[in-house]
This record gives C-alpha cells, structure tokens and sequence, in this order.
C-alpha cells in the first residue's frame, strides 16, 4: 500500500537507543520518545509523543527536534533525513516496521575527541569536572556537560527487543560511546543470531578504532562474519599529529599505527573499512594528506580489502568548531587549494564537494570565532597539547577579533 510522502520516514522505521536508555528516531534527533527504564519499547512507539512526530512529519512540518538536519541541509544539502529518504523513501514506505535499529546504548569511551561531551565520551568527564565555572565558558560548558558514566544494560535491551518484530530490518547500527567497549553490541549480535536474523542484516559500526583487543574479540568477529555484511567507519580525522589531537588520549590510542593494528585484527571476510573524517576548523587544512595515507598505505597494504574513504561527514555543530568559524580569507585560500588538488592530483575528484561546501560557508562572526578561539586554548591549557603544534595553519586565526 503506497501511503501519504512524508518529510522524513524515520519516525516510522527507525530506533535509536541511546546512552540514557532513551528512543529516538535517529541519531540527530534532539529530545526523546520515552524511556525504556520507564515503559516499554512498544509502549513507547505507540505513545501519542510517537504519534505526534509521525502527524508532523505527514504535515512535512520540520519538528524542533530536527533542526540538525535543517541546518545540515542549509550548509552541504544532505543530512540523516536525505539518506533516509534515498534509503527508504518517503512515499513509498512500510509504516511502523522497523528497517534500521541503532544502539548507542552507553557512552563509555576511551577518547575526549574535540566537539563531543560527556554525553557521548566518558573520556570527557576528567576533564569537564576541571573547566572553570564561569560565564565566558558556559557557552562550551553547555555542550560538554558533565554526564556520569553510563554502562550498558544488557538485560533491559534484550527484554525490549524481544518485543519489536525485526524481520524487515535491513541494518544494525552500533555507535557511542565506543561500541567495542559496549557490551550490548555483543549481546545483541548474539540474539541476532539465535533467531536467526544475523545472516539478513548489514551491520554498521562508528568505531574510533582506538581500543584495547580484549579476550572477546574472536566471539565478536566470528558473529561479525556471520551478518550479511558489515561496515566499519573509522574515525580518522588528518594526519598523525591532527588526528591524535582531534581524537585525544593521554597515551596516542588514536595513533595512525593502531588505526593500522586495527584493520589488521578485523580484515575478515565481508568487513568493508571506511574512513570518515569529521570535518572542522582542525582538519579542514590537511584532508589531502589523510586521503595520501589512505590510499597509499593502508590501501596499499590491504589489497583484499573493501576500503573507501568519506570526505562528506562536516560537523555542524558545536558550530564553533565548524567552518563557520573560519575567516573569509582563509576559506578563500582554502578553496584555492583544493582547486589545485583536484586540478594536479590523480585523487583530485574525492575533493569536488569540499570545495563546494567551501565555496557556500558563511562567516558566523567575530562572536564565533572568538569562542573558537578560546574554547581551543582552554581545551589545549587543560589537556596538555597545543594547537599550533598540530595544526600551524591555524596561526592567523588563533586571536581575539
């Protein structure tokens, strides 16, 4: 039965169980649908709060909670809601039967990556406990929070699945936190493949890669090799020195190195590796030299591998990281130097669409920049590392406007 086009089809086929135990219909989704400590999964999708986001979403009415998307369509044209519609559709849709399930069911993570919170990384509370209390930091404050270390409920998760009809899921998510530290991703292949559903789904993981092989990574990867395919996007931002402080730990977890070692552990049968940077004021200048890593190393190293790299993941937000933070002219001459990249260099084509995005950033103002400015050096004098040191191309932009 074909039914009304809607603005967006994730209220009706999709779940995202977050780190406060919570539904969401996706990832971007800003608010909640429930809680699962509280009532059930299908009490939940069958509220009038579930039911109310569906109504907007046949009246193509943009809810508050979808702003992310809205604005991420305003700077690069796509978003969490255009995939889904290319993915599902939004007319032509199965209502109410779910086809992608995400669990983010906890944020323990080893990593205090720029732009995240404590929300997603317990790596962040150590550091968010020891921020200075004050009005010219409570515009990051806000952001970074101070949320206690959530674990995993395996039990509660099962209890929940065990309700929902999963025969028309094509694709299991697993985010954060880190996911290879979150025990319910194991649970979950485990159920998936005791009733027998682990053969008939993609499996994608957002994976910082920068873990710890512990004693159940055989079970993992065995169950991984049983799922009709899986992805993995590794969040690898620049080069050596870009990356490790963008994706940020004491001891270098997110080195080049153990991004090899990685692959390395999991280069199973139906894996496909996927690079995919978060693009932002810190990496924006050497994205080419990620891309002459990839290709040359790792690529070169894992001939048998499904690999590919993703130049299309740019943060939105905390806008102060964003590119919106960078001064005209230094967007200018960073449009000049991709439009040599894709004039002189034989991988020239991967950077066509970030000099379209380039070319329609607006300045957000010295008010912005400034707090890029001051979240950066607060960030650096907290953690130990310097920016410049990393990223020099920064210099010009590291003042006070």
């Amino acid at each position: 039965m074909k039914y009304k086009s809607v603005l967006c089809p994730a209220p009706f086929n999709s779940i995202v169980i977050s780190s406060e135990h919570t539904l969401q219909p996706c990832c971007k989704y800003i608010g909640d649908l429930g809680d699962l400590t509280k009532q059930t999964i299908t009490e939940i999708l069958a509220s009038n709060t579930v039911k109310d986001l569906q109504k907007d979403m046949y009246d193509n009415k943009w809810p508050t909670g979808c702003m992310e998307c809205k604005a991420s369509e305003k700077v690069i044209n796509q978003s969490v809601r255009t995939r889904m519609v290319e993915d599902v559709g939004n007319d032509n849709f199965t209502r109410n039967m779910i086809s992608n399930l995400e669990i983010s069911s906890s944020n323990v993570c080893n990593l205090s990556c720029a732009g995240c919170s404590t929300r997603f990384s317990s790596g962040w509370l150590k550091y968010a406990k020891v921020i200075e209390k004050t009005t010219d930091t409570e515009f990051y404050r806000s952001i970074i929070q101070e949320v206690p270390i959530i674990k995993s409920d395996s039990k509660l998760l099962i209890k929940n699945l065990i309700e929902l009809d999963l025969t028309h899921c094509k694709r299991i998510y697993f985010k954060g936190g880190e996911p290879l530290l979150n025990t319910d991703m194991l649970a979950m292949l485990r159920y998936l493949d005791k009733i027998d559903m682990l053969r008939k789904i993609v499996i994608c993981m957002d994976t910082s890669g920068a873990v710890i092989i512990d004693k159940t990574i055989n079970e993992t990867i065995a169950l991984l090799c049983k799922a009709k395919e899986v992805k993995f996007g590794i969040s690898i931002d620049g080069p050596e020195e870009v990356t490790t402080y963008i994706r940020y730990s004491p001891k270098n977890m997110a080195s080049l190195d153990n991004m090899r070692n990685f692959i390395s552990v999991f280069e199973k049968n139906n894996i496909t590796f996927i690079v995919a940077p978060t693009i932002m004021v810190y990496n924006i200048f050497s994205l080419d030299k990620l891309v002459e890593w990839w290709l040359d190393d790792i690529t070169a190293a894992f001939k048998h591998l499904d690999l590919d790299i993703y130049l299309f993941n740019f943060l939105i937000g905390p806008n102060y990281l964003s590119l919106h933070a960078l001064q005209p002219a230094t967007i200018s001459r960073l449009v000049d130097y991709y439009n040599n990249i894709i004039e002189t260099k034989e991988y020239g084509y991967l950077f066509s669409n970030i000099v379209n995005v380039l070319n329609n950033v607006e300045y957000g103002g010295h008010e912005l920049h400034n707090q890029m400015v001051k979240y950066t050096l607060d960030m650096d004098k907290i953690k130990g590392q310097n920016v410049l040191n990393a990223v020099p191309e920064l210099t010009n932009e590291m003042r006070y406007l």
